[in-house]
């Protein structure tokens, strides 16, 4: 199966997460185009619907490791119970995880085709995963796609790469900075993503939708220049692994949540790179460059009318 048929140019899409960083920019997109958009709160929300799109939760990678360990498995179980819905009612599923399911990637940069690999897991964002993992295993039995952006960062970003761009254009310290690097994709051309997704994905298949491969460190000197201020001069990555219970104190000094350190030290020395090929070829998805993302995250917002 190709896409959802859009009947009379509309459609009845059901949304988890609606007032996400990601999802209030997908429906966006599905109501300025004409399409119901509905927030799934019960099972029976699906009765009548033509297609859910349900995003695994990021917000639980930036949370401490126990709590973080409870929600993920409650983001798998909702994961589960979204696709056992979605059979039920015979509607077609866009998961929304990230290319995070392809684990360390090693330096190297994959597509679609390559495969997760749980030797190289990284136990932090092991939850995308997990749910990931959970919906192919749905596509054998009923029409899944599965919708892969990078590292979301734009305007109004409220995780921890957010809170990293904010402090390095008001000039603030960064004393903690991991030896990290990732396909970063703007927020608005993930939603792009997923709308074309939904429209024109094929059942079956994950299409990575990507934006600029970079590191955490590219991102700050990005960011200083654009704001016109000094490249922060964090600890080397070393001090993540070295400072123990101090970490935590070192990052409220740079104004950042003291469990963070936490989820940094998973991520350091790691990458997750991973290109379009799929999304491009099939979708004709398109991204911006990262100093271009960065420049309209940076940009003041525009006055409220009135």
């Amino acid at each position: 199966m190709v896409g959802v048929a859009r009947q009379h140019g509309s459609m009845r899409v059901v949304v988890t997460g609606p007032a996400t960083f990601l999802g209030r920019a997908v429906v966006a997109r599905l109501t300025a185009r004409g399409d119901e958009v509905t927030a799934l709160e019960t099972p029976g929300a699906l009765a009548g619907a033509d297609a859910v799109v349900h995003a695994v939760p990021a917000a639980v990678l930036a949370a401490p490791l126990a709590p973080r360990r409870v929600l993920g498995r409650a983001a798998v179980a909702t994961t589960d119970r979204v696709l056992a819905a979605a059979r039920d009612a015979g509607v077609r599923v866009v998961v929304v995880t990230g290319t995070a399911v392809f684990g360390d990637t090693g330096g190297r940069t994959v597509d679609e085709a390559e495969r997760a690999d749980r030797r190289t897991r990284i136990a932090a964002v092991d939850v995308l995963q997990r749910a990931q993992a959970r919906a192919v295993a749905a596509a054998a039995r009923q029409p899944v796609v599965l919708a892969l952006p990078g590292l979301l960062y734009g305007d109004g970003d409220p995780g921890p790469l957010g809170l990293l761009v904010r402090q390095v254009a008001a000039g603030g310290p960064v004393p903690l900075l991991p030896a990290f690097g990732a396909t970063l994709t703007h927020r608005d051309d993930a939603a792009d993503g997923v709308v074309r997704v939904l429209d024109d994905g094929r059942d079956g298949r994950a299409y990575v939708l990507g934006g600029e491969p970079a590191t955490l460190g590219r991102v700050v000197r990005t960011v200083a220049a654009l704001a016109g201020q000094p490249v922060p001069r964090p600890l080397p990555p070393a001090a993540l692994r070295v400072a123990g219970p101090l970490a935590p104190a070192l990052a409220a000094a740079g104004g950042l949540p003291a469990a963070l350190p936490g989820l940094l030290r998973a991520l350091d020395g790691r990458t997750c790179y991973a290109r379009d090929t799929r999304a491009r070829r099939e979708l004709a998805h398109t991204s911006r460059s990262l100093e271009a993302g960065l420049r309209a995250a940076l940009a003041p917002a525009p006055p409220t009318p009135g």
